[in-house]
C-alpha cells in the first residue's frame, strides 16, 4: 500500500520529499487529487529541484483538468533533466530553454 509506504519514509528526514512524492501518487491514483497536489508541492518546497515531483503535479493537475498549471509543471520538469516529461512537448511547442523553429 502506497500510503503505507509513506508513512514508514516520511520517518527519514532526509526522504520526506520523496515521501511526499509517494503519497501524491497515492492520492493520485485514488482521484484524490487536491490531496495529490498539495504532496507534491509539499515535495517541490522541500526540494525544488525534484522533476519527478513537478511531473506527478502536471498529471494531477491535468486529471482534475487544469491544462495551464500542468504545462508549467511539465516544463520544468523537462527543464530539469526529466525526459519523459519532455517527451510530451508536440514538436510545435519549444522546450523549455530552446528556440522555437
Amino acid at each position: 500500500d502506497l500510503l503505507y509506504l509513506h508513512s514508514y519514509a516520511k520517518r527519514r528526514d532526509s526522504d520526506l520529499a520523496e515521501a511526499y512524492n509517494i503519497r501524491g501518487v497515492a492520492y493520485k491514483d485514488m482521484g484524490d487529487l487536491h490531496r495529490a497536489i498539495e504532496s507534491f508541492t509539499r515535495a517541490i518546497g522541500l526540494n525544488p529541484r525534484y522533476a519527478q515531483a513537478y511531473y506527478g503535479r502536471a498529471l494531477a493537475y491535468t486529471a482534475g483538468g487544469d491544462e495551464a498549471h500542468a504545462l508549467d509543471d511539465m516544463k520544468e520538469a523537462c527543464a530539469l533533466g526529466l525526459r519523459s516529461a519532455c517527451n510530451l512537448f508536440s514538436n510545435d511547442e519549444p522546450h523549455p530553454g530552446k528556440e522555437k523553429k
